[in-house]
């Protein structure tokens, strides 16, 4: 990596459901079947059918997709789906650099589970996970640009909440900024987006991922403003 630049280690778009929906076997297997169809050439690994009972807690994935070289994954419960990409080794790609396809997967599973299944889409969520390299101890980075140089702890978390609009979305929007105890010149960086849960969505596939791709200038703009260019995005 280079030196106080943020690099991604995850990224993950998560579509939650509402009311939750029902997927007994056969469903399990069309979906799997209209899946692979649309995203078996990224997720194309062996899938993972979960032998669940329909009266399990409905946050439980029913069904998992992975491609081989485990950077992307793919699952779905009774209450919410998840696309996500994983760093494999060293952080070394900006979001941007993921960015095309992740969202075409997402673009390609919430047409299918909007326009063949006719499930509502209550929530989105946008998590992504940096890790930048510094020239001093992240905690000593933390402490003198944010806590006012209190006495220095080896270990230091901050986080920061606010409300916010992207496009037309009223959204939560947590920045958790935290040293790294196994290395103690690496600073994570976690950022959560999420529409409000108690405002139900009513946005069609193009408007949900154009919530998705302005979240990422939304996301840099926020980082150039917090750490006011001492950390590059």
């Amino acid at each position: 990596m280079n030196k106080n630049e943020f690099f991604i280690s995850s990224a993950l778009c998560r579509i939650y459901f509402h009311p939750i929906i029902s997927l007994d076997k056969n469903e399990k297997l069309d979906l799997l079947t209209k899946l692979l169809k649309k995203c078996g050439e990224l997720l194309d690994d062996e899938p993972t059918l979960l032998p669940i009972s329909q009266d399990a807690p409905p946050n439980i994935p029913r069904l998992q997709l992975n491609s081989k070289n485990k950077s992307f994954a793919y699952g779905i419960s009774l209450k919410n789906s998840d696309i996500q990409f994983n760093q494999i080794g060293e952080p070394s790609q900006k979001v941007t650099e993921i960015s095309e396809t992740l969202f075409g997967t997402v673009n390609q599973i919430l047409s299918l589970y909007i326009r063949e299944y006719h499930w509502k889409i209550a929530r989105l969520a946008l998590v992504v996970n940096y890790f930048a390299e510094l020239n001093e101890k992240s905690s000593d980075y933390i402490t003198s640009n944010f806590l006012c140089n209190i006495p220095a702890s080896s270990q230091v978390e901050l986080s920061l909440f606010k409300t916010d609009k992207i496009d037309e979305s009223n959204v939560n929007r947590w920045f958790r900024i935290k040293s790294v105890e196994k290395s103690d010149r690496l600073l994570h960086l976690a950022v959560d987006i999420n529409t409000l849960q108690e405002e139900k969505l009513n946005l069609n596939v193009q408007q949900m991922l154009e919530f998705f791709k302005k979240s990422i200038p939304y996301i840099e703009g926020e980082i150039t403003g917090i750490f006011k260019g001492t950390i590059n995005v």
